[in-house]
């Protein structure tokens, strides 16, 4: 028993997954392994760069371990319809030009010339693959030691899908259970897959939302995107604004033939489910907020429907190693 309480404060302090059971405690590192607390599904495990001291005319060798952490999907070409030619684009961002050349490149251990950037068809759960760059320093000698930061990036396609619950009560039968006292509210059973990017349904009202025995009126909900990995949404400066490589394309609900709509930000119309494919702004992370009607269905007593949705998106994260060019012997 005099074990139980400083273990119970240590977690409650700290954070880590629990194997096994999901439970997750915030704060603590997760001693256990797995993911690091973000929602990221590629990364760069890591950045190693062998040695991290040269002279001139010598080589360098940087290698990056390219991991799928997901448990469930694989990623890369063929896995979204926004990008479907998409792989996993790996690239030596930034290797300090003019201190550095690259001489080789090999993707998953294939050499494929002297190339800034390597592309990864795909990558399956848990799976880690190898990238490395061989660098060769500027034929000029330096006089001082010259640092450089090596930096690499990894951009990936990725869909992420969020489904959730809604009740309904049909008028008569609710008025019935709050006269005989047995009525209560119900919430939303909202399931979200992996990703590092997030959506969010909200239903306004409160559940179970009563309608009529046949179908009449609508309901409505929120949704609303936001941001979660370490990384960020890839963006093209495109006039008056940036874009996103971000889309909603993908909208579903039970009653299909509702005529089911949302309204999108910066539009005058409401679009139908069947036709979403949209373009979607991030600020600071996160979404407008987008309101959508659903129609009611018919309900005969209670009724608990599904509401679907899924974006696509380019998703890049970052890593960088530092170096030093050492001063040739003659100039000290």
């Amino acid at each position: 028993m005099k074990w139980i309480i400083p273990v119970l404060l240590i977690l409650m302090v700290s954070g880590c997954t629990v194997p096994g059971i999901g439970i997750e405690i915030p704060f603590l590192p997760d001693v256990f392994g797995g993911q690091t607390g973000t929602s990221d599904i590629v990364i760069i495990k890591q950045l190693n760069t062998y040695p991290e001291k040269i002279r001139k005319e010598q080589t360098i060798r940087v290698v990056a371990y390219i991991q799928n952490v997901g448990s469930k999907e694989k990623v890369g070409k063929g896995t979204t319809t926004q990008f479907s030619d998409k792989g996993i684009t790996v690239k030596l961002y930034d290797y300090c030009t003019g201190v550095f050349n690259i001489k080789e490149t090999a993707c998953k251990g294939i050499t494929s010339g002297a190339s800034d950037t390597c592309v990864i068809d795909r990558i399956y759960p848990q799976e880690t693959v190898e990238v490395s760059w061989e660098l060769e320093s500027a034929s000029q000698s330096v006089n001082l030691e010259t640092p450089c930061t090596l930096k690499v990036s990894a951009e990936y396609p990725y869909k992420t899908s969020v489904l959730s619950t809604i009740n309904f009560i049909n008028e008569d039968e609710m008025r019935r259970m709050i006269e005989d006292g047995s009525f209560k509210t119900k919430t939303s059973v909202q399931t979200t897959g992996e990703g590092p990017v997030k959506p969010n349904i909200k239903v306004l009202e409160q559940q179970p939302i009563p309608a009529k025995a046949s179908s009449s009126g609508n309901a409505i909900i929120e949704f609303e995107i936001s941001d979660r990995g370490s990384g960020f949404v890839t963006q093209k400066i495109e006039s008056p604004q940036t874009k996103y490589d971000l889309w909603v394309t993908e909208m579903e609900y039970t009653n299909k033939n509702s005529g089911s709509s949302c309204r999108f930000p910066e539009e005058d119309k409401d679009t139908p489910f069947s036709s979403v494919r949209k373009q979607i702004t991030l600020m600071r992370e996160k979404s407008s907020i987008i309101t959508c009607k659903l129609a009611k269905p018919p309900v005969s007593k209670e009724r608990m429907d599904n509401m679907r949705m899924a974006i696509e998106y380019l998703y890049e994260v970052r890593k960088e190693k530092k170096v030093t060019l050492l001063p040739d012997a003659r100039n000290i």
